[in-house]
């Protein structure tokens, strides 16, 4: 008798245990009780033109493109590792002013968005050419 019971207590537990697995696995299949995963806002970034491609200290230079941070200040410009000035922002366009730079070759446009950088256009510097005193300022 007292092996009887013990099959029938043995018996009951595996019964609750089973049904609450089931009440628990069904419960947990609704939409409404599954935490949604947070999607990410962070679009690819995309360097189309810059424009001009040459000038020299303070040029104001517009980055053209897409994924762009519409805070300026969320978006790191280089000119080859110098940070340049963020004027303005959009999601498809940054205006910036180059950074001091001496050099003749081929300076990198990098675009830093988080910690994703994408590399536009080369910029070129020139140094500008100041034309000589006229002959009456010279004397001064």
């Amino acid at each position: 008798m007292n092996h009887t019971a013990f099959k029938i207590s043995s018996y009951s537990i595996t019964i609750t245990g089973i049904l609450f697995s089931i009440i628990t696995l069904t419960g947990c299949s609704k939409k409404e009780d599954v935490l949604p995963v947070p999607k990410t806002s962070q679009q690819n970034v995309i360097i189309n033109n810059i424009n001009p491609t040459s000038g020299t200290y303070l040029t104001v230079v517009t980055i053209t493109g897409s994924g762009f941070s519409e805070d300026p200040d969320s978006n790191i410009v280089r000119f080859n590792q110098k940070p340049a000035i963020v004027i303005s922002a959009s999601a498809t366009q940054i205006v910036v002013r180059a950074p001091l730079f001496y050099g003749h070759q081929p300076v990198r446009v990098t675009v830093q968005k988080g910690n994703k950088i994408v590399r536009g256009p080369d910029f070129y510097y020139y140094i500008p050419i100041i034309d000589p005193l006229p002959p009456a300022l010279e004397k001064l």
